[in-house]
């Protein structure tokens, strides 16, 4: 067995080559071993080796966090499209009750109608019922009056004719079957004032069934009107539901315009657990005024300043990795274009340090675009005196005065390194201020390999 001097994976004696890494062995050196120059040599270079193959492990432990990091980025989004489409059923449920709602409350007004003309219908029913009783009493009365009234002449005919019954026996007989005509007559009469009592009778159920049909299409109507009002209880509570799953929307992160945007990739780290989501939306979405806020915001708050300055040693002391996830942030949204990495690159290759030169600073101002025509714009929050190149004082905060900042063609003409440019207005040293700070910046951006 041989161990691989790069990887330190142990090898069979038969293999040419590591089957870990890939080094090759056994190794025949060409030059001489036993000379300390040859021993130099070789240390060296298996030194670099050694380093090529961490680097490697390294690149391959970053891609496996990257794909993590996508991975949940993925399961965020899906989350939120789910929650959306719940958001749309809960409307669409609230449509279809509203739709009810009006159909019922049709229906009640369809019934509210139909009792009223029911209403009418027994009141000239009553009417008729009540005058039909009247003349039925009237013809009765009248009738009953005309047979008591014969009977009584009939009578008093009989009693004339009994006393001339002796000697008018045909006369008697003839008399005799007029009474009894008279009184089939009256069972006749009787006979139809019982029908007649009999139809009241019948008239009075009519009424009753019409008054218990009356009193339970009302029960029936305070029924609809109780589910009526459950229904706009519903209704509400509904809508109180709604209201809240839109707040729990707006609450959550706003949702990217293009989920592919590369700079969803980037890691929020951060050494004190700040939040960087806001800060990434905006830049997903190209809000860049927003955003170059949002980072001055961001940077104070790591710094745990009260005051609106940053002063050297908050600098020297910024946490590396919220400095690498702003500059990766600005990088990944404008493909390259802006961010500290930007800005200081700029720089150096102007010749700048970490010591100020105004010659630099004027040089670096008119390459990322915060002078022009040879004058410092008041947006980019500094002036600076060429002849006491030690004040560098800062004018009235008017960045919100630089008009639209957007996509496209505004993108396009941009100077590299141009933002973020808020952050200019934080730093202070003593009674020099951005002129120093910036640089202080830029030389902590290279301490944390930006």
């Amino acid at each position: 067995m041989e161990t691989c001097r790069i990887c330190q994976q142990e090898c069979s004696q038969d293999q040419q080559v590591c089957s870990n890494c890939g080094y090759p062995f056994p190794v025949t050196p060409t030059l001489d071993e036993s000379s300390p120059w040859s021993l130099e040599v070789l240390s060296q270079r298996e030194a670099w080796e050694k380093e090529i193959w961490q680097q490697y492990e390294q690149l391959q432990q970053q891609q496996q966090e990257l794909s993590q990091n996508f991975q949940q980025l993925q399961q965020k989004y899906e989350k939120q499209q789910q929650e959306a489409k719940n958001n749309e059923r809960i409307q669409q449920q609230i449509k279809n009750l509203q739709q009810e709602l009006s159909e019922l409350a049709g229906k009640v007004e369809s019934q509210n109608q139909s009792q009223k003309v029911q209403q009418q219908d027994i009141d000239q029913l009553r009417e008729s019922w009540q005058e039909s009783q009247r003349k039925q009493q009237e013809e009765t009365s009248e009738q009953y009056q005309e047979v008591k009234q014969a009977i009584a002449e009939l009578q008093q005919e009989d009693a004339q004719l009994a006393k001339k019954f002796e000697s008018q026996d045909q006369s008697q007989q003839q008399i005799q079957q007029q009474v009894t005509a008279l009184q089939q007559e009256n069972v006749e009469l009787t006979g139809q004032f019982k029908a007649q009592e009999q139809s009241q009778k019948t008239q009075q159920q009519d009424i009753d069934q019409l008054r218990e049909f009356l009193q339970e299409n009302q029960r029936s109507q305070q029924e609809t009107t109780e589910q009526y009002q459950q229904l706009q209880q519903e209704i509400a509570k509904l809508k109180q539901e709604n209201a809240g799953v839109s707040k729990k929307l707006e609450s959550q992160n706003q949702k990217p315009q293009n989920p592919q945007n590369p700079v969803y990739e980037v890691s929020l780290e951060s050494a004190v657990g700040y939040d960087y989501t806001r800060l990434r939306d905006l830049l997903a979405n190209q809000k860049w005024r927003e955003a170059d806020i949002e980072t001055e915001k961001a940077m104070k708050k790591v710094a745990h300043i009260e005051d609106d300055f940053l002063r050297e040693e908050d600098i020297d002391n910024f946490p590396c990795e919220d400095l690498r996830t702003i500059d990766r942030l600005w990088v990944k949204s404008s493909n390259g274009k802006f961010g500290f990495s930007v800005q200081k690159e700029i720089y150096q290759k102007l010749g700048g340090t970490r010591e100020f030169d105004v010659d630099i600073v004027i040089k670096f101002g008119d390459t990322v675009g915060w002078r022009d025509d040879g004058e410092w714009l008041a947006y980019a929050g500094m002036y600076v005196n060429t002849e006491r190149p030690r004040d560098c004082r800062i004018p009235p905060r008017d960045v919100e005065n630089l008009g639209e900042w957007g996509e496209g063609e505004w993108l396009e003409n941009t100077p590299e390194g141009h933002l973020p440019v808020r952050i200019s207005l934080l730093f202070r040293s003593f009674s020099v201020y951005w002129c120093v700070g910036t640089w202080l910046l830029f030389s902590r951006a290279e301490t944390c390999k930006l």
